[in-house]
């Protein structure tokens, strides 16, 4: 097996007596994943030493790079026997495990499926751990990674954020879900086991659009002859293989049928469940500044969303959403900044991301203005007319007007009667003075 481990110990600087020991080492490598592995590529690291390590400036080398690290989950600082994983694409990474909520850092690296050299520097530039690998150690597309036993590398079933497996698998054992002892033989299970079995993948479910569905099956009964091999298809076109229970994301929404054959030496069975894809409408629908800032999520979708893992940024700075964060159909919610760390300001860009990185909504914050005294409404000044203007109107109004049959004399006594009134109301002066002159001379 081509495969070496050089170990680097680190001291943390201190002039006292009983100064801790912390010593790094790359503990997992999964370098090529079932199905298209871009970006979905991660690596592992182990603190064995008695004192937390903090990776703030570390950098990951792979193929001649530097590559810088980025927390996106916990804090930069790996406490005693603890881990920390390293995603090519954290988004990704989440919609793989969305169960993981260990520390996790973001970075960018192509790991080789025929075998590289990676290495870790830390702040100061020294090498802390370097590890190789060929495509001969195992993991090459087949459900497994590479994970540190002893001075060399086995292949097992993946366990980011938690303890590495014990002994390599091949595949995956469908035996009653207590473990076997190793010393028994095999004509010891055959006579405890049964050849002939069923598959249940359980009810119809509803999951949104880019987010993992959790897919789990049933073998009865739980003792089966030998090995079982898991054969899923998932009606999108994607398939999986050799795991009993299972995630998957669908992009678009849909009507889908998820399809298993679980297989033996002697015996398989198959089981179909269908799944109906709806489209993740979460959207930011408020954002509160002041002395309580909030960014508000409402869910318009028909079902449940389960936010475990999704992202939610503020200009550069974002906030990853607990496993077991859930938002009820129809209804809305304020994330307070206290909680998320995130402080938009009046201008910012928010944005929120499902676990495969796919953005759901953005919204650009705008501060509420205050309304100036120039914005207020002013009623409107309406001239009214002068008290004598309003009695000659009406005066003149209440005047009998001349008819086709009025004689002159009586024509000109109603309009010396207009006139007379028009000087009683408002005694006229300059132009009207001089009309009223010149009308009284023509009829009189």
């Amino acid at each position: 097996m081509r495969i070496h481990f050089l170990a680097v110990v680190m001291f943390s600087i201190s002039a006292l007596p009983g100064t801790s020991l912390a010593a790094i080492t790359i503990n997992e490598i999964m370098y090529d994943l079932e199905g298209t592995d871009t970006g979905r590529e991660w690596i592992e690291i182990y603190n064995s030493g008695d004192g937390s390590v903090d990776l703030s400036g570390w950098k990951l080398l792979e193929s001649g790079v530097r590559h810088s690290l980025t927390i996106q989950q916990g804090n930069t600082s790996i406490p005693a026997n603890g881990y920390a994983v390293i995603a090519d694409n954290t988004a990704k990474f989440s919609a793989d495990w969305p169960e993981y909520g260990g520390i996790l850092f973001d970075s960018a690296f192509a790991l080789s499926n025929e075998g590289e050299a990676i290495e870790l520097f830390n702040s100061a530039g020294s090498s802390v751990d370097t590890a190789s690998y060929a495509k001969d150690d195992g993991g090459l597309g087949d459900g497994n990674s590479l994970q540190q036993k002893g001075a060399s590398w086995i292949a097992a079933a993946p366990t980011p954020g938690a303890s590495n497996a014990t002994a390599a698998r091949t595949v995956e054992e469908g035996t009653n879900d207590e473990a076997e002892d190793d010393d028994t033989d095999e004509d010891d299970k055959k006579s405890d086991s049964v050849s002939q079995f069923t598959v249940s993948l359980g009810n119809k479910r509803s999951v949104m659009a880019g987010t993992p569905a959790l897919f789990q099956s049933k073998v009865t009964p739980k003792s089966v002859a030998g090995a079982l091999y898991y054969d899923w298809s998932f009606g999108d076109g994607t398939t999986g293989r050799d795991k009993k229970e299972t995630t998957h994301v669908y992009e678009f929404p849909g009507a889908y049928l998820a399809d298993l054959t679980v297989r033996s030496r002697e015996a398989s069975a198959h089981d179909q469940v269908e799944v109906s894809v709806v489209e993740a409408e979460v959207e930011i629908t408020d954002i509160g500044f002041g002395l309580r800032p909030y960014i508000e999520l409402t869910n318009n979708s028909s079902i449940d969303a389960n936010l475990s893992n999704w992202r939610l940024m503020a200009d550069k700075a974002s906030f990853i959403f607990p496993s077991g964060t859930w938002l009820k159909a129809g209804s809305s919610i304020k994330f307070p900044s206290s909680f998320t760390k995130l402080a938009p300001t009046e201008k910012s860009m928010i944005v929120l991301y499902l676990p495969s990185g796919y953005p759901v909504n953005s919204r650009i914050s705008r501060a509420p203005l205050p309304l100036a005294e120039a914005d207020t409404i002013k009623p409107l000044a309406v001239a009214l007319p002068s008290a004598a203007a309003s009695k000659k109107a009406q005066a003149i109004e209440e005047l009998p007007l001349a008819s086709a049959s009025t004689s002159k004399p009586e024509a000109e006594t109603q309009v010396a009667a207009v006139a007379a009134s028009a000087i009683e109301l408002e005694r006229p002066s300059g132009f009207f003075r001089s009309a009223i002159k010149f009308l009284y001379e023509i009829f009189h």
